[in-house]
């Protein structure tokens, strides 16, 4: 439809946007591999945050994850992409 109707227009993707369609699968691989992250909107809110802007309590929090290490792995490697 796009092309039918603009057919000059560009397709730009900026960093934003690449941004939310990766925080979105994240968080979609997140709750495929903790089933307790699906219901536990807190879980999901720590997750995507960085970890150096925690607070000693949310970080606490965050170690109740610590049974699935590979989330872990992938909130780690999410941030350092930013």
């Amino acid at each position: 439809m796009i092309r039918r109707w603009f057919p000059n227009a560009r397709i730009v993707a900026d960093r934003f946007h690449v941004v939310r369609v990766l925080l979105t699968a994240f968080m979609d691989l997140c709750r495929q591999i903790a089933p307790v992250v699906k219901s536990h909107c807190g879980h999901l809110a720590l997750l995507r945050s960085a970890p150096e802007r925690l607070k000693p309590e949310q970080l606490r929090r965050l170690q109740d994850l610590e049974q699935y290490p590979a989330l872990a792995a992938l909130h780690q490697r999410m941030h350092a992409l930013k």
